[in-house]
């Protein structure tokens, strides 16, 4: 499944209200590393979701500590998830 691209003002105040959770680190490339995570949906569902940049694109790190430290200290997550291999909907 995609995620669903959100602005990081929208997945902050979501991770706040702690309407965001699971989240997962996925390395896409070398050096290359994304965010997703379930957000709940005005319709009361959860959709799988990830950042967008001012730019529209997919917000992305090149460097682990300063993502780690971007997720604790703006949105006040402690647990989460890796995945080491590109996700499906990752291309090469």
């Amino acid at each position: 499944m995609k995620p669903k691209p959100v602005n990081l003002t929208k997945a902050t105040i979501a991770f706040l209200k702690q309407e965001a959770h699971h989240v997962t680190l996925i390395q896409m490339q070398d050096r290359q590393w994304m965010i997703t995570f379930l957000m709940k949906q005005k319709e009361g569902h959860e959709a799988l979701c990830t950042l967008l940049t001012q730019r529209g694109e997919i917000r992305t790190w090149a460097h682990t500590d300063r993502l780690f430290t971007f997720i604790q200290e703006r949105f006040k997550v402690e647990t989460g998830e890796f995945k080491l291999q590109a996700a499906p909907f990752v291309k090469k």
